[in-house]
């Protein structure tokens, strides 16, 4: 009987102690979570939005800003212009500006084009401090914003207007999309061969790619016809391929290839494939005259101007200025006018002697021009874009 009555005695402290060792009501014990208790693809009741694949297409938004009160539509000025020649160049001056730093104030600019019938422009920017890049299609009658492609998940290679104006065509890894300018819808969406550099032509229908190898160091340069996976032609090319410059009538195509202390330009047939000529040296162009009958290249500080039936060189010259890019661009005016970049300005320069014709005072960094319009669009750091023209 005493036995019983110990037994029970160190039971009942047992007990005791255990309550000690319980939770105080006030802590409040953990109940299990959902993601406890769910399968992993099931625990977000509101998932996070996953970032675009790299071989999603971006999508766009369709819209149009309130332009600037006092900015005139570029392309209802042109009408008021006179033709840009060499004779009237001194003339040349601001007469207008695009309000894109209205839209993206922090945003650098990085490529102006126009499209052929002038009635849109291209441009893209990147933000200086957070590094987003922004693809937008301006309209040049309205002086509007039309459609933005913002911060895509890839950056765009080639990028152009269609050859009627209408579609905006963007090259990405393994596919050039085709958006309508009107409601910013994807069209279509064209298979490319993988890359290293892709150019589509001014008409549309051709395709040239490069592949590097870097164990071979040499490049395979492809033509193809837009649409087919089939090559039309096929060439090694030394070096890196780094870029791809179409004349403005489609029938010449030039591929400029780079290592340490060399370069390496072909020129082909874009129709056959048919190399027509091969230049050594040069760090500049080839850039076609507006007729494509012309083509310009600078060797340092050398600029060779050849015509391209033949290429027989017409005229040369030397640029001595230390300031200068020495990057060329032909302009309008009877191809007798070439534009030459400086750090922060623009000369423009008789293409048969090397004169300087016009230096305008005001900073620029980036040029463009519409022969359309006849008018040159510029600009520099996070100003508006300006255009220029000849005001009878």
């Amino acid at each position: 009987m005493r036995m019983l009555k110990v037994l029970s005695l160190i039971v009942v402290l047992g007990v005791i102690s255990l309550c000690f060792l319980l939770p105080k009501p006030s802590d409040k014990a953990q109940s299990p979570t959902l993601t406890d208790t769910l399968p992993p693809f099931q625990v977000e009741a509101s998932p996070t939005p996953e970032p675009p694949k790299p071989d999603e297409q971006p999508s766009p938004t369709h819209k149009t800003q309130k332009a600037s009160p006092t900015a005139k539509a570029p392309a209802l000025i042109a009408s008021e212009l006179e033709v840009i020649t060499l004779e009237n160049l001194p003339d040349l001056a601001v007469i207008g500006e695009i309000p894109y730093s209205e839209v993206y104030p922090e945003h650098l600019i990085f490529d102006l084009s126009v499209s052929r019938e002038g009635t849109r422009m291209l441009i893209r920017s990147q933000n200086w401090e957070t590094r987003k890049t922004a693809l937008v299609v301006w309209d040049l009658v309205r002086n509007v914003q039309l459609m933005a492609i913002e911060d895509p998940p890839e950056a765009f290679g080639n990028v152009n207007f269609s050859p009627d104006g209408d579609q905006l065509w963007t090259v990405r890894r393994g596919a050039l999309d085709q958006y309508d300018l009107h409601d910013g819808s994807l069209v279509d969406s064209i298979s490319l061969p993988g890359y290293t550099i892709a150019a589509v032509s001014p008409d549309g229908r051709s395709v040239f790619i490069g592949n590097y190898d870097s164990q071979e160091q040499t490049s395979i340069i492809e033509g193809f016809s837009l649409g087919s996976l089939e090559p039309r032609f096929s060439e090694v090319m030394a070096y890196m391929i780094s870029r791809f410059h179409f004349s403005p009538d489609n029938r010449l195509v030039a591929g400029t290839s780079a290592t340490i202390g060399n370069t390496v330009t072909k020129v082909w047939e874009v129709s056959t494939g048919e190399e027509v000529m091969e230049f050594y040296g040069y760090t500049g162009g080839p850039v076609f005259s507006p007729d494509s009958s012309m083509a310009a290249l600078v060797k340092g500080r050398e600029f060779s101007i050849y015509a391209t039936d033949s290429w027989t060189l017409v005229a040369s010259f030397q640029n001595d200025n230390p300031a200068s890019t020495n990057q060329p661009k032909f302009i309008f005016g009877g191809n007798q006018i070439l534009a030459i970049q400086e750090t922060t300005r623009i000369t423009f320069n008789n293409v048969n002697t090397g004169a300087e014709v016009l230096a305008p005072s005001d900073q620029i960094t980036l040029m463009t021009t519409s022969p359309a319009l006849n008018v040159i669009f510029s600009n520099t750091n996070l100003e508006n874009i300006k255009v220029w023209g000849v005001v009878p």
